[in-house]
């Protein structure tokens, strides 16, 4: 057998450097790899499995084929458990021998109890499989991971010896006497469940939630009690003693994985917002609890955030069972996994408490909240009606910076999480991205917090981290006591770069946990990584703690994806427009009245690509140059659409190495169009290196101090050769450029109608080809739709598309009471989920190079759903550009002050720009919001006077 010292000899020093860096080792020598894996066994407290788990997959594998184990398998768990497996004779002894609950398995068959140690992979595959027999047997919906969850500690109690979890087994509730019920399994189940709740308080309300007879009460015995039957016979074949597991956390660690497939197959759930595995150990990390702890979770969820905590004491050398922890879930279903999990990772003395925490925090009999040392969650993001009714009255003055919105919760666990800290406690809450820049209230309790210098860090994550949303997600730690010297000071963390896109979500590998760990115990400048920033910048840039905002995005990776974004939009005499020079963010919001002429803004931008593929169609379809020109008849004026597209090798590089591309679409007095005054220039370091500017001699190229003309029809040296290449592709761009433009005006009516299939995947103007669209998205973002949907449409748990005949049919499924399924086609979804189902497609198809425009995204849909379709189009302009229109004080006070364009109308004329200075210094100030603003007097673009008003 391979000693620990044979593994990680096989390991290059640098990677064995890195490892003891993880772990805090002091190296007396790092020039020599003996030293080093010396140093790293001898430390104490640390080990052996951690050592490995913090390596990647691929060097993993790369091990396991040195030592001639089996490489298979993605599962980084199972890869350490066969570096670790003893294969002496004395393990294989024991193995024969097996525990006395082993043995019972004999009597079932498929039984293979003593022929090796069980891993985490073998455990999780057999859940997996009972899920799937649940599923195709009683549909996707239902309480099946409970029932997965009861079974599995039902055979756990059965199999490990008593002294290992303090529970009585009474006889009704032995897992021979379950497989000998046959034909009677169900009441054998719930005669075991009653049994051991009786005997055990620690169980009680746990195991009785699943109703395992219920089933012969819809006459549908039979069947039901076949399938529990065959549930039965799988988990015989499962050993579950201590002897016949890998790792004393084989079992935890397999359920944990399990609850986490399964949410990522299903996407639903009350779990499917948990964080995953890689996530809670990163918090779990940062925080750093050791022994005696009082740890608090207050949305629990399945308990995934109090496991990893105690998973990290037990590291540190600690002793798990010294924590107090403590968690507080709402849903019932996931309370009772929650209960389960903690019994099955050796946590008996948990508390996890049912309630909601915002309404019904936990408090002490004094009727204080208890205070914990450290408090973790990553509670439901943007929940409405999160119990803003209550909180005025709150009895525990948890919301001292403020009352946020009703429609999203966010910075009401936020600070409940800090009241209930210790002086000296400290607490980190995943968050949608949103709550680090919305406006409005959000903003003015930001501006608080920010002044009592209770943020510590701000960690920014790579998009579609998290399985159970459409939307990116921050980290934010904080707390009560912050050191002098940093107190007016955050740190922020850029770790977008560092998780790896996997099937279906980015990943954290421990390389990434480790930098971010640093960083923040440094709390120092790391170049591309993390800044310390002083609140008086914070404060100039509207108080947002985006952390993008803060920190340079670095050198553009070689091969990454291409970028464009619109930087400039020029109009002239274009419908109500008679004149417009604005510039375009990212992410744009214009505002207005009704027929301000938003509308005429965004149908320039349309009419450019409409050009761009067919300028006589274009025209037509508008009217004629009378349509384009309607509001100046008599002017003989011609419309001009000028743009300024920027274009780089990945987004990180539009600020610094880009080619900018300048031109004009002019209509002529003959009624055609045509492209005008189209210079390129390529920016290296944010400083001009090279123009090419198209005339009509030729191309005029300027480097520096050269400047030369090569006349059409001529040879072009070789010096401007890499010129007239460069102009070449910006063509390319320039045609691309507007092609890729796409407008979202969806039409409710239209959505609900059979639709033809067709190859046109991209989602169209109306919506009207929405099931091809949604069919066309990879798995990957038909379940970020999903789950966004998921919180817009109650107990929504899947979409799918059916073929009938030539047409493609939307179906929706909606759970009902005592796990019914309710299935719905798209002609009887409300408009408004059927709106924000294309605005949520439209974002997953959106591309690096594209302009979406959307206009009144909040159209019959309700307040909250709509601010979680801000932070979706609020994500997706990090890859592209977004314009949307908007009526919405909420959506705009979620918008920075510079994101925002005013439309007015005077005098038949539409002006559009930013706001002007007078308003944004009252902005500025805290006085009003841009909301409350337009509530009261009309925003107003710069230059444009109030209306004096007659008394």
């Amino acid at each position: 057998m391979p000693t620990p010292r044979d593994v990680l000899q096989l390991l290059p020093r640098s990677a064995l450097a890195a490892l003891a860096d993880r772990f805090g080792v002091d190296l007396p020598d790092r020039r020599k790899k003996a030293a080093i894996v010396d140093a790293v066994l001898s430390a104490p407290g640390l080990p052996r499995d951690a050592l490995l788990r913090a390596l990647r997959i691929d060097e993993l594998k790369e091990l396991c084929r040195a030592l001639g184990l089996d490489a298979r398998g993605r599962d980084k768990a199972a890869l350490v458990e066969r570096l670790l497996e003893d294969r002496s004779p004395e393990r294989a002894a024991r193995g024969a021998a097996g525990t006395q609950g082993a043995a019972a398995n004999k009597l079932g068959p498929g039984g293979e109890a003593g022929e090796g140690r069980v891993t985490t992979e073998r455990i999780v595959g057999c859940l997996l499989e009972a899920a799937g027999l649940l599923r195709r047997a009683l549909g996707p919906s239902g309480p099946h991971r409970v029932t997965i969850a009861v079974l599995l500690l039902l055979k756990r109690l059965n199999d490990a010896e008593p002294s290992t979890h303090n529970i009585s087994v009474p006889a009704q509730a032995r897992w021979a006497k379950i497989l000998a019920s046959s034909p009677a399994v169900d009441a054998a189940l719930d005669r075991a469940c009653v049994a051991l709740e009786e005997r055990n308080p620690v169980l009680d309300g746990v195991l009785s939630y699943v109703d395992f007879a219920g089933a012969r009460r819809s006459g549908q015995r039979a069947e039901h009690a076949s399938l529990l039957r065959e549930l039965v016979r799988l988990f015989s074949g499962l050993p579950l003693g201590d002897g016949d597991l890998v790792t004393p956390d084989t079992l935890g660690r397999a359920f944990l994985m399990f609850l986490e497939e399964v949410a990522l197959r299903d996407g639903t759930g009350a779990g499917e917002r948990l964080p995953t595995m890689a996530v809670a150990e990163l918090m779990a990390e940062l925080l750093d609890p050791s022994e005696g702890m009082r740890i608090h979770d207050p949305a629990c969820g399945y308990g995934t955030l109090l496991v990893a905590c105690a998973t990290h004491v037990e590291r540190q050398g600690g002793d798990r069972r010294s924590l107090s922890l403590h968690g507080q879930e709402r849903s019932v279903e996931a309370w009772t996994l929650a209960r389960i999990n903690m019994l099955l990772n050796g946590l008996p003395h948990a508390q996890i408490d049912m309630g909601d925490a915002l309404r019904e925090p936990r408090s002490a009999a004094s009727g204080h909240l208890v205070l914990h040392d450290r408090v973790l969650s990553a509670p439901p993001f943007g929940l409405a009606g999160w119990g803003d009714d209550v909180a005025e009255r709150d009895p525990h003055g948890r919301f001292r910076y403020g009352l946020p919105p009703r429609s999203c919760g966010d910075f009401a666990f936020l600070q409940h999480m800090l009241a209930s800290l210790t002086p000296s406690g400290r607490m980190a809450m995943l968050a949608p991205e949103g709550v680090l820049f919305r406006r409005g209230a959000e903003r003015e309790i930001r501006r608080r917090m920010l002044e009592d210098g209770v943020f510590d860090a701000v960690i920014g994550f790579p998009a579609s981290l998290l399985r159970s949303t459409g939307v990116r997600a921050a980290l934010v730690i904080a707390s009560r006591d912050k050191p002098a010297p940093n107190k007016r000071k955050v740190l922020f963390i850029d770790a977008s770069r560092g998780g790896q896109e996997g099937r279906t979500r980015g990943r954290l590998e421990p390389e990434d946990t480790a930098r971010i760990a640093k960083a923040l115990r440094s709390a120092s400048d790391v170049p591309g990584l993390a800044r310390l920033v002083d609140i008086d910048e914070i404060a100039k840039n509207g108080f947002s703690l985006a952390v993008r905002r803060y920190i340079d995005g670095g050198a553009p990776p070689v091969g990454g994806a291409p970028a464009q974004m619109w930087r400039r939009v020029e109009l002239r005499n274009y419908r109500s427009i008679a004149e417009a020079s604005v510039d375009l963010a990212p992410f744009t919001v214009l505002v207005g009245p009704n027929g301000s002429g938003k509308s005429n803004f965004a149908d320039a931008l349309v009419f450019a690509r409409d050009v761009a593929t067919d300028a006589a169609t274009a025209v037509e379809r508008r009217g004629g140059i009378a349509g384009i020109r309607r509001w100046q008849p008599e002017e003989d004026e011609r419309t001009e659409v000028q743009v300024d597209i920027r274009a780089a090798p990945s987004r990180s590089a539009l600020e610094t190495d880009y080619l900018r591309h300048r031109f004009s679409i002019r209509g002529k007095g003959d009624g055609s169009w045509a492209f005008r005054g189209e210079t390129i220039e390529l920016f290296v370091r944010a400083s001009p290196e090279v123009s090419v500017e198209r005339t009509p001699e030729g191309l005029v190229v300027e480097t520096g101090a050269e400047r030369r003309v090569i006349s059409n029809g001529s040879a072009p040296s070789e010096t401007a050769s890499a010129m007239v290449f460069a102009r070449q592709i910006a063509e390319v761009t320039r045609v691309t450029a507007l092609r890729s433009v796409t407008r979202i005006r969806l039409d409710g009516e239209v959505m609900r109608r059979p639709q033809i299939a067709t190859e046109i995947t991209r989602l169209d103007e109306s919506g009207s080809n929405i099931a091809v669209a949604f069919r066309s998205l990879d798995a990957d973002g038909q379940a970020r739709v999903l789950a966004a949907m998921q919180r817009i449409v109650p107990d929504l748990s899947r979409i799918s598309v059916e073929a009938f005949d030539r047409f493609l049919l939307l179906r929706f499924e909606q759970r009902q009471v005592g796990g019914h399924v309710a299935r719905f086609s798209a002609s009887e979804m409300s408009e408004g989920a059927l709106r924000a189902l294309g605005i949520l497609v439209a974002a997953q198809q959106m591309t690096g190079d594209e302009l979406l425009i959307i206009e009144e995204p909040e159209i019959a849909i309700h307040v909250g759903a709509a601010q979680l379709l801000f932070d979706v189009l609020k994500d997706a302009s990090t890859r592209g550009s977004v314009l949307i229109t908007t009526h919405s004080a909420d959506l705009l006070d979620a918008a920075r002050e510079e994101e925002i364009l005013v439309c007015s109308y005077r005098d038949g004329v539409t002006q559009i720009g930013p706001l002007s200075s007078a308003q944004r210094e009252v902005v500025r100030q805290g006085l009003f919001s841009v909301a409350e603003l337009m509530r009261s007097e009309p925003l107003r673009i710069e230059g444009e006077e109030p209306e004096s008003v007659q008394l």
